[in-house]
């Protein structure tokens, strides 16, 4: 007989599984385990062609800040296939898609806090709808011939946001394997349930649930007939401004616009492990001095490192990492941009009623302050900082910890290669150099860890910071 094609053997082996299945008295794991071994090979899925990534390829996916999507990623993850699958789309219709992309162009608001208002709000299954990309493109452009120009928010595999205008006579970029958000009053969807651009009716917005709600207000309270549950007074609360009676965007006023697009989310700790944007890792569920925001995750840092069994020295690393990870938020730029300026007293954690402001960041990133902080020698961390001839570990773990440090957003992957993610403070030839030297401790801890290693502790000091911003309790024990 001539060599089967998947096809084939794919429905042999169903057969066969269905044989096995009619003799068993039931289908537990001890039933199925008493089935011949042979037999029990003939009637499961032929295994797949795996694709073996090489390390240069593992290398360049690591440089996570860079935002470069490898194409070959669904091979690594479903293998080769005879009859590859084509790309598929999530679409995700919300009520709020107009008013997010007005807001992305507004002084106050820009495009950082929509991104973060999605990472705020990610899709929950409920809502989604996923199809092929070119199904998916057709349709929009026949929803964009209904009703005109639609205007739509486009996220791409790597998280990069577009703010995109349909037309009858275009598709947006970022399609395949990216998520496109409609606002629900364009419609495009049947009442089976499937996508289909002529069908005219407005699409429930199925975003919020008993964590998470969304609602407009004007001067603090619910102005679109909101109900809003008890305890989104005790949440932290991402807001958008939406613009007040003024037209101006005077960025000297601190008082933010009298309207806000509200995103409350009780389960801070998601939205804080979710997003590196600092609209919202300000939030917390309640005001945090720097001091004692970085007392508590280096705690926080301990405690894990301790229950997951590291080094009595990897605790310490962790430990440091945490209490000066977040010391760039010290700076005036940042502190202003939270509206907790002027302050005597230096806050890690803003109240959730301020709106946050980015565009007078200016590109600034904290942890690039942070880490020039840790460097600094006359204040610098407590591990010791000596040359590799006196103690390789010592100094290994030193770099380790400015890493973590500089890492803990995920920028530092590889670096900070931008001048205006920087500390303006510094002299340009300082922070130039302190952009080198994170650039430098990626590759090297990348290389002595090895990439999934040197992930997972990053992750390490991210979860300490989310528990610790959501509120739960941390000791020293």
């Amino acid at each position: 007989p001539g060599k089967m094609t998947e096809r084939e053997r794919i429905n042999r082996a169903r057969r066969t599984t269905l044989d096995v299945l009619r003799e068993l008295p039931d289908v537990s794991p001890e039933s199925l385990m008493s089935v011949d071994g042979q037999r029990r090979r003939e009637a499961s899925t032929p295994a797949p062609k795996i694709a073996t990534p090489d390390r240069r390829r593992i290398d360049r996916m690591a440089a996570t800040s860079i935002g470069e999507r490898d194409a070959a990623i669904p091979l690594f993850l479903r293998g080769l296939d005879d009859n590859p699958d084509p790309p598929e789309t999530q679409v995700v219709w919300r009520r709020d898609v107009s008013i997010l992309w007005k807001a992305a162009r507004t002084p106050d608001a820009g495009e950082g806090l929509v991104e973060a208002a999605l990472d705020a709000f990610p899709p929950i299954a409920r809502e989604v709808l996923k199809a092929p990309t070119g199904f998916v493109g057709r349709e929009l452009r026949k929803l964009a011939g209904r009703v005109g120009p639609v205007a739509c928010i486009v996220r791409d595999p790597t998280g990069a946001i577009r703010f995109h205008t349909l037309e009858a006579d275009t598709e947006p970029e970022g399609l395949a394997y990216g998520t496109v958000f409609l606002p629900a009053e364009a419609g495009g969807l049947t009442g089976q349930g499937l996508l289909d651009g002529s069908a005219a009716a407005c699409v429930e917005d199925l975003g919020d649930d008993g964590d998470r709600v969304r609602f407009e207000e004007s001067a603090g309270v619910p102005s679109d007939g909101s109900e809003v549950p008890d305890w989104v007074g005790g949440a932290a609360c991402l807001r958008i401004p939406l613009g007040g009676d003024s037209e101006d965007g005077d960025e000297e006023d601190e008082g933010g616009s009298e309207r806000s697009l509200v995103y409350a989310n009780r389960r801070i700790s998601e939205m804080t492990m979710l997003s590196d944007s600092d609209a919202i890792t300000r939030l917390a569920a309640r005001r945090q001095t720097l001091e004692e925001h970085g007392e508590a995750v280096g705690r926080a840092c301990e405690q894990l490192a301790d229950r997951v069994g590291l080094s009595p020295a990897m605790i310490v690393t962790l430990r440091e990492a945490g209490a000066w990870h977040d010391r760039g938020k010290g700076r005036a730029v940042w502190q202003r941009a939270a509206g907790a300026w002027p302050s005597a007293t230096p806050m890690a954690k803003s109240k959730s009623g301020t709106a946050f402001r980015p565009k007078l960041l200016g590109g600034y990133r904290h942890e690039f302050g942070s880490v020039a902080d840790a460097e600094d020698a006359e204040r610098g961390l407590a591990l010791p900082a000596r040359t590799p001839e006196d103690d390789p570990d010592a100094a290994m773990l030193h770099t380790l910890a400015l890493h973590l440090i500089a890492a803990h957003h995920g920028h530092a992957r590889p670096g900070f290669a931008r001048s205006e993610q920087w500390d303006a403070a510094l002299p340009d030839a300082e922070a130039e150099r302190i952009a080198r030297e994170v650039e430098i401790r990626f590759a090297v801890c990348h290389e002595h860890f090895g990439p999934w290693a040197l992930a997972w502790l990053e992750s390490l000091v991210k979860a300490a910071d989310a528990r610790v911003s959501s509120g739960q309790p941390v000791d020293a024990a």
